[in-house]
């Protein structure tokens, strides 16, 4: 599994020259899945621009690959496309997650997806707090199909919450990076 933090931050590099295009600034999210890439503006006060999950040929540890350098277009108004993970108003970071019987488990640091970068988001890492974090760990809530993406919070089962990824990872390669 990949963590959207991991991928911030990143270069994105056509396969053919190898040309630098720009750096991963964001997510743009619908539904419980990735639509895109939100790059860095190209010129100091120009506008955002982004990259369809389909313009992309792989995701690295390193790098962003893209195959056609046309695939990267001006992002215009996020809200009709959908939310942004760590930037906007409609951010997906910091939402509360509350399960259906009104417990509050703690609030969105990141999210995971799956390795293809197959678009579909599987899991959330949750925060309580500096001294939560580092008394208890981080939580990971996985998504399914009931699990619910609100306007000002996440719906989840109580029953999907686990502890932090690396606990999973000792029982089960499939999930390393790398």
């Amino acid at each position: 599994m990949y963590k959207a933090r991991d991928i911030i931050g990143l270069p994105i590099i056509t396969v053919d020259g190898g040309r630098k295009l720009g750096e991963v600034r964001d997510f743009l999210l619908g539904a419980w899945h990735v639509k895109g890439l939100l790059l860095d503006p190209k010129y100091w006060f120009g506008s955002a621009r982004a990259i369809a999950c389909e313009g992309i040929q792989s995701i690295g540890i390193d790098a962003v690959m893209v195959s056609d350098p046309e695939a990267i277009y001006t992002f215009g108004d996020f809200t009709e496309q959908g939310r942004l993970f760590i930037t906007g108003k409609k951010k997906l970071q910091g939402m509360p997650v509350v399960t259906y019987n009104g417990q509050q488990l703690g609030y969105i640091e990141d999210v995971y997806f799956d390795d293809k970068m197959g678009k579909q988001i599987v899991g959330l890492e949750l925060t309580d707090g500096l001294i939560s974090d580092i008394t208890e760990g981080r939580k990971v809530v996985m998504i399914n199909e009931e699990a619910q993406l609100g306007e000002d919070a996440v719906i989840v089962h109580g029953d999907t919450v686990s502890g932090h990824p690396q606990e999973r990872d000792r029982t089960s390669d499939s999930n390393r990076i790398g």
